[in-house]
């Protein structure tokens, strides 16, 4: 990322800074910035975020329930990164990154995103597309995004090793409970 990749825009997504133009995600950025304070706020497409949030509608141990928050949750425990998080002192902790369904009505999306941003971890996940992290400042943003970042791919590349871990040896039987 570089600084000319950035924008500035007001509340209502004017561009006030940089050369590109708002992206079609600006109420949603509005939507993090007003309900957290956030200085900025930026967004990925990684493969692990993208992979992980669609993973996390359709896993079975997913915990959302009619009185949970958004659509699915990401969890990642018992990391020394999560140190990078704000308020985090430990490893000895766990986050739930929430995960909303993808929807291409905007400010739906934006509406649905706003209860669950007072408890995430500097980061949204939107099923399918990517990652959303904020901070106070831009290098606090960009301090979370990389945490958060780091913290998705480990827990993609956890997944695999648990899958490759229980398949079976060749020649091994099967067990059906």
């Amino acid at each position: 990322m570089q600084p000319a990749d950035l924008i500035v825009v007001d509340g209502a997504g004017q561009v006030l800074e940089g050369t590109g133009k708002a992206s079609a995600e600006t109420a949603l950025h509005l939507e993090i910035v007003g309900r957290c304070g956030a200085g900025a706020v930026l967004h990925t497409h990684s493969q692990a975020a993208t992979l992980l949030s669609r993973h996390s509608l359709v896993a079975p141990n997913r915990r959302p329930g009619p009185e949970s928050k958004g659509d699915g949750v990401v969890l990642v425990e018992g990391m020394e990164m999560l140190k990078g998080l704000e308020g985090i002192s430990t490893h000895a902790t766990s986050i739930e990154i929430p995960v909303l369904a993808n929807d291409q009505n905007l400010p739906r999306l934006s509406q649905r995103a706003g209860p669950l941003l007072g408890d995430a971890p500097q980061g949204l996940l939107i099923a399918g597309h990517g990652l959303y992290a904020w901070g106070p400042s831009l290098s606090q943003a960009i301090r979370h995004l990389e945490i958060l970042e780091f913290l998705l791919e480990q827990s993609w590349r956890q997944l695999l090793l648990d899958a490759l871990m229980a398949r079976p040896e060749p020649g091994q039987a099967i067990s059906h409970g």
